[in-house]
């Protein structure tokens, strides 16, 4: 995600810091910034030297007495579609109401922040600000990259070494998807990574990715579990997954193993979860999309549905409890306000209709598969 307008008013410098026009244009992709400040010549604001998501700060005093030049250049920075003015409260009145007419309807806001606000930290703040989106955005083009595109390991190992030359043999992945505390909170992470060399932090499309690398596998798994354990510092809500340790160019393991452990994390309503290799949820989960899922749900539940129990409750029903008990009798019949003896007799019924009557570890089995596969498609 590159830099916006929004992003740049986030910013704690500029919290008080008032907008006069353009307010629908605050996703304005800024792409460099410049002071213009001095007397105005038509050489010095000739269309030439200005380009395409140019922000400009200005304390408007040389169009103290040429409200006519001001006019004209709000019009060169709507027709170079600039991404935004910002301005000192000095001269703030010479923003006329059709100049906010203008700048409402050809997209170009108008900010206004206080006089007292040096332009040092209005440059540093969004300079900064720029560079670190770009830096994010570029980085997150190469991860896109490094899951879409069929690559040979020297590929692999180019794309990564571009990313951070200093990746360790072993890596591992934690993606992350919510909120951060505040635009202040993301800026800790990115100088939290940037004193960790083999580690790094890229933050597109509201997806956090934190890729862990080390040369030995102890000191990564440590590292890892350390950080997962303080991600609630950065982020007010959030869910994770988080992949298991491998050598570096088996990278695409890291990305399917943490977006399969995020799926099932979302899933339960957990903040995070690791992925398991030996995982029947998440097995299923990675199959939740196939036909072959729908088609084994669908064929016994059909012939489950056929029967109803005497109280006129579904056998499915009580399979389901009885599942999520654990395959206790005495639970699953206190959870549905039932007699044990009722709870036995339709599981015994159950196992009959199923043809399962003389394999019980087939049928807990097959009972298990199919409530965790309802429990997808119900989801879904």
């Amino acid at each position: 995600m590159l830099c916006t307008i929004q992003m740049i008013l986030e910013q704690p410098l500029f919290e008080k810091a008032v907008v006069l026009a353009g307010k629908s244009f605050l996703s304005n992709i800024v792409n460099r910034l410049s002071v213009f400040d001095c007397p105005v010549k038509d050489s010095i604001i000739d269309k030439n030297i200005i380009e395409r998501g140019d922000l400009f700060l200005s304390g408007l005093d040389q169009f103290a007495e040429n409200p006519y030049a001001l006019a004209k250049f709000i019009g060169i920075l709507t027709d170079m579609r600039c991404s935004a003015l910002i301005i000192t409260d000095e001269n703030a009145s010479l923003i006329t109401s059709d100049i906010v007419t203008q700048c409402d309807r050809y997209g170009l806001p108008i900010i206004m922040v206080d006089r007292n606000i040096s332009y040092a930290s209005i440059m540093d703040t969004i300079n900064k600000l720029t560079v670190q989106k770009y830096y994010h955005a570029l980085n997150a083009s190469k991860l896109t990259t490094l899951r879409t595109v069929r690559l040979s390991n020297t590929e692999k190992m180019r794309i990564l070494d571009s990313i951070n030359p200093k990746f360790g043999d072993f890596i591992c992945l934690i993606t992350v998807q919510g909120a951060v505390h505040s635009p202040m909170t993301e800026n800790d992470l990115s100088v939290f990574f940037m004193k960790r060399p083999k580690d790094i932090y890229i933050h597109h499309d509201h997806v956090h990715y934190f890729i862990f690398s080390d040369d030995k596998e102890h000191d990564l798994q440590k590292s890892r579990d350390t950080f997962c354990k303080s991600l609630g510092q950065y982020f007010s809500s959030y869910t994770s997954g988080i992949s298991l340790i491998h050598f570096k160019m088996d990278i695409n393991l890291c990305f399917s193993e943490s977006d399969l452990a995020m799926d099932t994390a979302h899933f339960l309503h957990q903040n995070q979860v690791v992925y398991d290799v030996n995982s029947l949820l998440q097995l299923l989960m990675k199959l939740k999309d196939t036909d072959e899922l729908y088609r084994y749900h669908d064929s016994l539940l059909a012939t489950i549905n056929t029967y109803k129990s005497e109280n006129d409750t579904t056998l499915f029903d009580t399979l389901r409890q009885y599942v999520r008990c654990k395959g206790s009798y005495h639970a699953a019949a206190e959870a549905m306000g039932q007699h044990e003896t009722t709870i036995r007799y339709r599981i015994n019924r159950l196992r009959q209709i199923l043809n399962l009557e003389d394999d019980i570890v087939q049928f807990h089995t097959c009972i298990t598969v199919l409530v965790i596969i309802d429990q997808i498609m119900q989801k879904n």
